[in-house]
């Protein structure tokens, strides 16, 4: 089948909009590269090809320059705000989702602290419009201040919104009458009762009916369902369109009884496909599974037909012009990977579609989730046509059985549901898991040009080409390990990884927040996103293990996100101060790791020292592990929360020499880094780990003298974000997460 002009116009688009909107300089060679070839191939649309690229061009710059405009408002306080309960999540007493401001009518987060109980009941019971007034303090997004972290910033960005809106209270929330004109707040309205109905449903039903029929992805549903980012099957549920292609199945059965005219069909199909996008609070990941059949039907009723290739080319442009941010966020950038991966496997088995889909977003997922599991593939070709002709009917009539009251059936259907996500999660568990690390900028493209051309040439050659360039990316991300260590921004705590020149990975602390007024659940819920930047960061690094996990002392801010590490990482040794062990966290431990104490003059590894402590303790500040690390021409010394007599001890004990690094005991602390200490150090730079404005002062005022008095450079993880040294070729290179 012939590849016309609308094909090199849709990837054009997607040139121009990565370009415009989404800041990629390199997207400007795209660009050029797809215009030469409009202008050498289809010379005779010229004035066309060159309308349409202004109106591309001036339609996302002027999006943009919208957005921003909030920005440039030099008013740090809004009033009021204006909100659909569907765009909002209410935990308990805090309220956050996206509203709209009353001047200018801008779309920004928003963030409520603590309602009183009059509000929260209101916000339980309502289902549409409310208004709030209250004193919100405008703040920007900021970038991720550790390396490989989620970038939220980019993220809200991609959606429209570039600020939020924050306050610990408001004074009053009302509920607004619908206006019966606004088909829009009615759908969404709507769409609020659906999901407030599904929510109560048990879990099994409740998410995938969610996400299966309702184009709905809750919140916490991927970490409710671990299995499917470990097996690879998100885009069953972000981008698959099983609601779409179901919904189109049941409108033609029934229009076909009701012997409609083809035309009648089309149209009411049509305003049906309409209504489930606004339905769907315009699910972004729905937007092509919609806007396809919408083009397709549209083209019919008009006379008018297009082959596969133009047809992808135009959905593309539409895709893109109704939502300009879709290429800057994951779901969006699977959506037209898969949709153009499946152009050229028409002609393929059900099974090389499946292995076809799966190499597709293969380059996606490493450079985003940095893990691959070969049993993906095994997945992928057996949970696909349990999908279409299990799952989903299932869901169905456990939903149906539920309305009609059908004990029986909707027990058994949520039943077997439940014993589908567990399956998947015991898939997740295999062993096997490889932790492939994030390939480079030149890898990646590599990978997604050869996966291009294994779709287009299918050739046993560009095959093996293919697994070939996935090994030596593999390769290239092991071999490029260096001497490092990395102190990490985890707000108001301690966490560090280390690269051993042995080539041994270490971590001490893993950082925690207090929770004490939080369930059980959100506890790890909280463990979980605390500890993900570390987490991130090894991953992304090809570090596949930990040797050593150590345990300065007991406290939340250092050890609160240990059981989060431990779900996710293989520790082969933790370590802690002698005495520690005792305590009941770790007895519960013990038996599946290996614990080890520590006190002062042990050698710990290659280029690793126990300092301190020298004394059998309870874990507490006054026993904290203090550490002497050599990274070749790199020395360190950390000290967990040691306090000033603990540091004397040390001095004591031992003759050290100035040091390189010297992490700051109790994160700045004025109890810890006497003078003494720092004269005898003599660090020629000072890390401070603490959170940004946070209420005990760290790091203290005398604490940022003493070290100005012996020369030493302050860096502090509140300001400076992630703070990296790396020792690469005999330098010292040193990075800020926040540059």
């Amino acid at each position: 089948m012939k590849i016309g002009l609308l094909f090199y116009v849709g990837l054009l688009s997607i040139s121009i909009n990565l370009a415009i909107y989404e800041d990629q300089n390199w997207a400007w060679c795209g660009t050029i590269y797809f215009l030469v070839l409009l202008v050498k191939f289809y010379r005779q649309y010229l004035t066309v090809i060159v309308i349409m690229s202004v109106c591309l061009f001036g339609y996302w710059m002027i999006y943009q320059h919208c957005i921003k405009e909030p920005l440039d408002q030099s008013v740090s306080v809004q009033h009021k705000l204006k909100v659909h309960l569907d765009a909002c999540n209410l935990s308990g007493k805090t309220l956050n989702g996206v509203g709209r401001t009353e001047s200018g009518n801008y779309k920004v987060q928003f963030f409520v602290e603590q309602l009183n109980e009059e509000q929260r009941k209101l916000i339980e019971t309502h289902d549409g419009l409310i208004e709030m007034k209250g004193s919100f303090k405008k703040k920007l997004f900021e970038a991720p201040s550790n390396r490989y972290d989620l970038n939220f910033k980019d993220a809200m960005y991609a959606k429209g919104i570039v600020c939020s809106y924050q306050a610990s209270a408001v004074t009053s929330i009302i509920s607004v009458r619908h206006d019966f004109l606004d088909i829009g707040n009615l759908i969404r309205t709507a769409h609020l009762k659906c999901v407030r109905w599904f929510e109560k449903l048990p879990a099994g039903l409740r998410d995938y009916g969610e996400s299966l029929l309702l184009g709905y992805i809750r919140p916490n549903f991927y970490e409710d369902n671990m299995g499917l980012q470990e097996i690879g099957l998100i885009h069953l549920f972000s981008i698959s369109g099983f609601q779409v292609q179901l919904l189109c199945r049941i409108t033609t059965v029934i229009s076909r009884r009701l012997h409609l005219l083809k035309e009648t069909r089309l149209l009411v199909l049509q305003g049906i496909l309409v209504l489930f996008w606004a339905f769907a609070s315009e699910a972004r990941s729905l937007i092509r599974s919609i806007l396809t059949p919408v083009c397709q039907n549209s083209l019919i009723l008009s006379g008018y037909t297009l082959n596969r290739y133009d047809l992808w080319g135009v959905t593309t442009v539409l895709c893109l012009v109704c939502d300009p941010g879709l290429l800057g966020q994951l779901g969006g950038q699977l959506t037209f990977a898969l949709s153009f991966a499946l152009l050229w496997m028409m002609s393929f088995k059900w099974w090389q579609i499946s292995i076809g889909l799966n190499f597709t977003i293969l380059p996606f997922l490493l450079w985003y989730g940095y893990t691959w599991h070969p049993i993906s593939l095994l997945a992928n070709l057996l949970i696909l046509p349990i999908f279409s002709y299990m799952v989903v009917p299932i869901v169905i009539l456990g939903i149906m059985a539920k309305i009609i009251n059908i004990s029986v059936i909707y027990i058994f259907s949520n039943v077997l549901i439940e014993a589908l996500q567990n399956f998947l999660a015991w898939l997740g568990q295999l062993p096997g898991n490889v932790t492939f690390g994030q390939p480079p900028a030149w890898g990646l493209a590599f990978l997604m040009l050869l996966t291009m051309g294994v779709l287009l040439f299918q050739t046993k050659k560009l095959l093996i080409l293919l697994i070939t360039t996935y090994a030596c990316n593999f390769l290239w991300i092991q071999v490029n390990q260096c001497s490092q260590i990395v102190f990490f921004d985890v707000g108001q705590g301690d966490a560090t990884y280390v690269k051993l020149p042995n080539g041994q990975d270490m971590v001490i602390d893993v950082g925690g927040k207090l929770a004490f007024d939080k369930t059980v659940a959100q506890r790890e819920q909280i463990a979980r996103k605390s500890i993900r930047p570390v987490v991130r960061y090894l991953q992304a690094t090809g570090v596949r293990k930990i040797d050593y996990l150590v345990l300065t002392h007991k406290d939340i801010d250092h050890i609160g996100n240990l059981e989060a590490f431990l779900a996710q990482y293989a520790v082969k040794t933790i370590i802690v101060p002698n005495g520690m062990e005792k305590i009941p966290r770790l007895k519960k431990l013990s038996a599946v790791n290996q614990i080890n104490t520590v006190q002062a003059n042990q050698k710990l590894t290659t280029g690793a020292q126990i300092l301190a402590p020298d004394h059998a303790g309870e874990g507490t500040n006054a026993d904290s592990v203090a550490l002497y690390l050599q990274l070749r021409q790199l020395s360190v010394v950390a000290t967990g929360d040691l306090d000033q007599a603990g540091e004397a001890r040390i001095i004591k004990q031992f003759h050290l020499n100035p040091v390189s690094i010297l992490k700051l005991g109790h994160h700045g602390s004025k109890t810890s880094s006497s003078a003494t200490f720092l004269n005898v150090l003599r660090p020629k730079e000072s890390i401070a780990s603490a959170g940004r404005n946070n209420r005990f002062g760290h790091p203290h005022l005398e604490v940022v003298e003493r070290i100005n008095k012996v020369g030493s450079e302050l860096h502090q993880t509140a300001e400076q974000g992630m703070i990296r040294y790396r020792i690469i070729n005999g330098r010292i290179i040193r990075d800020f997460g926040r540059n």
